[in-house]
């Protein structure tokens, strides 16, 4: 009479854990990345909103103005009407040492606020933060009378995690925009 046995050999054995480990090494290496991916995506999609959501408030700001006192092309300074209210007061937005800061004077009671910090304020002339301003005909100026739009350009510094994931020229963190001051008289 035959003896069967049933089970597995240690080779066997060794075998099907050695292919179970390279499955499961091969599956966590790939989690792994997509999840870095993600991340560094997210970081750089944040990076896209925060600099949209500074620029629409600029522009918001700069839309109120009423008149401009101080134009150059670091800071913006001048006289709005908060809506609101009907209240009148001073604004001004300044760009130094990497950061945009805005300041309002409204009744008395002045307010500072770091509107977004790490900005790109060295490299060639059109990859830094600025304000351009231009008159009635179209021409550069940095006579605070003649002012009737400003350009403005937001470029944020980014981190290393995040500008590994920006593609020049399709996502990257950069706006710019030319606002007309419609409520500026003459």
């Amino acid at each position: 009479m035959k003896h069967c046995r049933r089970g597995f050999t240690l080779v066997e054995i060794l075998v099907a854990t050695t292919i179970l480990l390279m499955v499961v090494s091969a599956s966590l290496g790939v989690f792994l990345s997509v999840n870095r991916s993600m991340a560094g995506l997210s970081d750089a999609i944040d990076l896209n909103a925060d600099t949209r959501i500074t620029q629409e408030r600029i522009l918001l700001d700069l839309r109120a103005l009423t008149k401009v006192t101080q134009a150059d092309t670091q800071a913006i300074t001048g006289e709005f009407i908060e809506y609101a209210t009907g209240r009148t007061g001073v604004i001004t937005y300044s760009s130094s040492q990497g950061r945009l800061e805005r300041r309002t004077t409204i009744a008395g009671s002045t307010a500072q606020t770091v509107v977004m910090a790490d900005l790109q304020t060295t490299g060639a002339a059109g990859s830094v933060s600025s304000f351009r301003y231009i008159n009635r005909s179209g021409t550069t100026t940095t006579t605070a009378a003649e002012v009737r739009s400003v350009q403005l350009k937001v470029v944020p510094q980014a981190s290393a995690r995040q500008a590994a994931k920006l593609v020049p020229g399709r996502n990257t963190a950069f706006c710019s925009a030319l606002v007309l001051l419609r409520n500026i008289a003459g």
